[in-house]
């Protein structure tokens, strides 16, 4: 064997294990496009700092390109994406997919067949079969046959029974002498009281907003007060009828009681005492009157939602609408399985060019404690941890079996000391919130639109400082007042449901238009017959006897 020869044969071995290096060589990550919903309390710059994601990229070789739309201000973005030539790979955005916007837009998704689900999302599938059952397939399939999506967010969670929860500042009746008002008068009385004197104690006696809102966010509209009526409306999601004693559907916003609520509103605006700038004021606004301590009243999801330090936060206490008179509190009651309000969690698009890997991120992402890792942010013993039905934690080394058995109930990690918990941040990857106000898992996790997680109630705590905890306390006081809900869960076909957008079209903008200009310029009989000929032109009974059908499961 001459030496040209061995020189021949050992450049290409050499050559071969280049390219076998190459072969091994890390590939070029995945790119996929993610549409998602960004918490207004969220302090992160963008997803991409949460450790989550960032572990999620890593595990699957992937890299998210995040297109974030803000709570509260969807419309507009959303129809834009929708409309684009240039579709997003995944819609991963919880409520605001709501069904009609899928069926309508039917072509523009992918249809996840059950080979698929299957062979790609065994976990998950397991998942849903072990934990919900036959029931599941018929939850996500629409009625052209087709399922376009996967569930997420919490499964029967107490804490979104009703949306906007009243708050009334209780440091403000302390300060002048003032008991928590048990009647609508006394209520009267209070708002009164905190219009002429100096409430927040700050030395101005001009600067306190007795009751204020913002029609732009859904939990903290003005019709909410419709409640003190018997009206359970929701008017951000569009909810404007009632229930009768057997379950069906009524009119709501066509009520006497609905024009005396009105009337009042009006009364107290002209009163100065609420704030009618809160028909076009910004969430920014509302949010820095709340901050500056010139709040008394106010409707909000929680107070810590809008208000950054826990000090001012806790001075807010619920206070149950109190009923007007002649009339019962009654408030706007949600599904318990939140899961079906969220049916549209996790939708791959046509655009999508690699299929497999959207579904394998959907699989990881739906391991039952990595679901809770996305909502909650971070790992087990630093930002939450598994309890046991007495609510005490699980040990750390508790097999999956043992927390299923105290059904994945979790609390916030509570550390005896800043140090330690300041250290715990440090090895998670959040050391650059050491120091920082943060609403917990809205700016660690994916709050409400992680995968489907079966308990949610993981605010079972005496320390209200902790994202959810004063809201969740709040609920309590509410139990009683709370309307029965009879809506069933079904999908409307895309037919029926492009029929009731046309038969309402501009119905919503009525009604909401209609309380605006009331309850700032008065209301007549002349205006008042006026705006119920409006309700019917604009499909007000058409929608009444929709929701009714609905209600029946007869659409």
């Amino acid at each position: 064997m001459t030496r040209r020869f061995l020189s021949l044969l050992l450049s290409l071995v050499l050559l071969c294990g280049a390219c076998g290096a190459a072969a091994f060589a890390e590939e070029e990550p995945v790119e996929l496009s993610i549409v998602t919903v960004r918490r207004t309390t969220d302090i992160t710059e963008s997803y991409s700092q949460k450790v989550w994601v960032q572990e999620m990229e890593e595990a699957l070789n992937v890299k998210i390109n995040w297109i974030e739309l803000t709570e509260g201000q969807l419309d507009e973005p959303l129809t834009a994406l929708l409309a684009s030539q240039d579709l997003p790979d995944i819609f991963w955005a919880g409520s605001c997919m709501s069904d009609a916007i899928v069926s309508q837009n039917a072509s523009l998704w992918h249809v996840m067949t059950m080979e698929e689900i299957t062979t790609y999302m065994p976990n998950l599938y397991n998942f849903l079969e072990t934990y919900w059952g036959d029931g599941w397939v018929e939850n996500q399939t629409y009625p052209d046959g087709n399922i376009y999506s996967m569930p997420g967010g919490k499964m029967h969670s107490r804490m979104h029974v009703t949306q906007g929860i009243q708050y009334i500042n209780t440091k403000w009746l302390d300060n002048l002498g003032l008991e928590m008002p048990t009647t609508m008068e006394e209520f009267y009385e209070v708002l009164c009281a905190f219009r002429d004197e100096d409430a927040n104690g700050n030395g101005d006696p001009n600067d306190e907003i007795p009751f204020d809102f913002v029609d732009s966010f859904y939990s903290s509209w003005l019709m909410n007060v419709a409640v003190s009526w018997g009206l359970p409306m929701y008017p951000s999601g569009g909810v404007y009828y009632d229930w009768d004693e057997e379950g069906n559907v009524i009119g709501a916003v066509n009520t006497e009681a609905f024009r005396e609520c009105i009337e009042y509103c009006y009364k107290l605006g002209q009163e100065g005492l609420i704030n009618l700038e809160g028909f076009a004021q910004t969430l920014d606004q509302f949010n820095a009157n709340l901050n500056a301590d010139k709040v008394g009243v106010f409707w909000a999801w929680g107070p810590c939602n809008h208000i950054e330090d826990s000090e001012l936060f806790l001075q807010f206490e619920p206070l149950v609408p109190l009923p007007a008179e002649g009339y019962e509190t009654e408030m706007y009651t949600g599904n318990l399985d939140f899961a079906n309000a969220y049916r549209n969690n996790f939708i791959i698009t046509k655009n999508c060019e690699n299929i497999e890997k959207a579904y394998e991120l959907w699989e990881y992402a739906s391991d039952p404690i990595r679901a809770l890792e996305i909502c909650n942010g971070s790992h087990r013993g630093v930002m939450w941890d598994f309890v046991d039905e007495n609510n005490e934690y699980l040990p750390a080394d508790a097999t999956l079996e043992e927390i299923a058995a105290n059904g994945f109930k979790y609390l916030p990690y509570v550390f005896e000391t800043e140090e330690e918990e300041n250290a715990a941040l440090t090895a998670a990857g959040y050391d650059w919130l050491i120091g920082k106000t943060y609403t917990g898992s809205n700016t660690t996790g994916l709050v409400n639109i992680a995968p489907l997680m079966l308990e949610s109630e993981n605010y079972r705590t005496d320390d209200l400082t902790v994202w959810g905890a004063q809201r969740y306390a709040s609920l309590d006081q509410y139990d009683e007042y709370l309307c029965p809900y009879y809506m069933n869960a079904s999908v409307v076909s895309a037919e029926a449901q492009e029929e009731l957008d046309f038969m309402t079209d501009g119905l919503d903008k009525i009604i909401k238009g209609f309380f605006a200009e009331s309850v700032m310029n008065g209301i007549t009989d002349e205006s008042w017959n006026a705006y119920l000929n409006d309700l019917e032109t604009y499909g007000y009974d058409y929608y009444i006897d929709f929701y009714n059908r609905k209600a029946h499961n007869e659409l």
